[in-house]
């Protein structure tokens, strides 16, 4: 049996959805210590953005071309200070290693990847279904 044309070009952007959805995955943000943090650098690379709050309760958020740790201390320019009365205010900080509470970094996350491609390609069968159901008369 062949598809109808409109269910053809269905099922492509679906596929289309899926494989754009499977390459850039589904992120979430682990919060760990700053030697975790060294650690993590050291191996992988400068992460794409980072989030550090300070022991002084100060969140500020940073992408990797604007800041860079020298000596134990993180120095950063032009960064979002997030919890600040002025909203997008950027400000230039220097922040010792030893004062800051914990680092979030993104990562990937292939559980809840796999779990929307499972999801998502479970939707469209039962569509795909349903669609074929009423198309040949068995649902009106």
């Amino acid at each position: 049996m062949r598809l109808p044309i409109n269910m053809r070009s269905i099922f492509t952007r679906f596929l289309l959805i899926i494989l754009i959805s499977f390459t850039t995955g589904c992120y979430t943000f682990n919060s760990i210590n700053v030697s975790e943090y060294e650690e993590v650098e050291e191996k992988d690379g400068k992460p794409n953005e980072i989030y550090v709050k300070t022991k002084d309760k100060q969140w500020y958020h940073f992408t990797n071309f604007n800041y860079h740790i020298e000596n134990d201390i993180l120095y950063a320019e032009g960064i979002n200070k997030i919890n600040t009365t002025v909203y997008g205010q950027t400000v230039d900080v220097k922040i010792a290693l030893s004062d800051i509470q914990y680092v979030k970094i993104e990562e990937l996350d292939g559980l809840k990847t796999a779990g929307f491609v499972i999801g998502s390609t479970a939707l469209i069968l039962l569509l795909i279904v349903i669609y074929a159901a009423v198309a040949v008369g068995v649902i009106r």
